[in-house]
């Protein structure tokens, strides 16, 4: 796992256009209840939404599930998304719009999974309202967007199975209305 998070620190700081020296934050890892306790999003999430990781800037440190599959390269995701977070506070960087750091992070995580062959997994519908308030165009058209309820829709949630070129099953949840 050091040798992924060296080599994404590399390839993170390239794509943020930030100098590729870091040091890797430690990784700790917890229960999924303690990890939904500590994420600013708490209160939105209810039991909807499985918290997939966390960067706390007060500490420095990355939290991920100790059920965390590093094999699986969506939960890789979830750390390459948490490591985006690290980036923005290690070289001081800094929004206008708080939801502006998510649009960062989940922009590249999509753009790492993409580059892995796989599909990225839509954002929260409310987590997309935040960024939308900063940017209300932002992901527009994008399979980021499409858990977004529309019309008052409900979405109903089912799991798909993708094969990832490394030939893992991977299992994710997907929307359909």
């Amino acid at each position: 796992m050091e040798q992924f998070i060296a080599a994404t620190l590399i390839w993170l700081a390239g794509q943020m256009g930030q100098p590729p020296h870091l040091e890797a934050p430690p990784v700790v890892y917890m229960s999924r209840g303690e990890l939904h306790q500590l994420t600013a999003h708490s209160h939105q999430l209810g039991n909807r939404y499985l918290v997939g990781g966390m960067y706390n800037s007060r500490d420095d440190m990355v939290y991920l599930p100790n059920t965390f599959d590093f094999d699986n390269p969506y939960e890789q995701s979830i750390l390459v998304h948490e490591l985006v977070h690290y980036i923005q506070d290690a070289r001081r960087i800094r929004f206008d719009c708080p939801a502006l750091y998510e649009e960062q992070a989940y922009r590249l995580q999509a753009v790492w999974l993409q580059r892995n062959g796989l599909t990225p997994n839509p954002i929260p519908h409310f987590v997309l309202d935040e960024i939308r308030a900063c940017d209300r165009h932002a992901f527009e058209g994008s399979v980021l967007a499409t858990d977004r309820p529309q019309n008052g829709d409900r979405v109903r949630r089912r799991q798909e199975e993708t094969t990832a070129p490394s030939g893992v099953r991977v299992f994710r949840g997907g929307s359909t209305r």
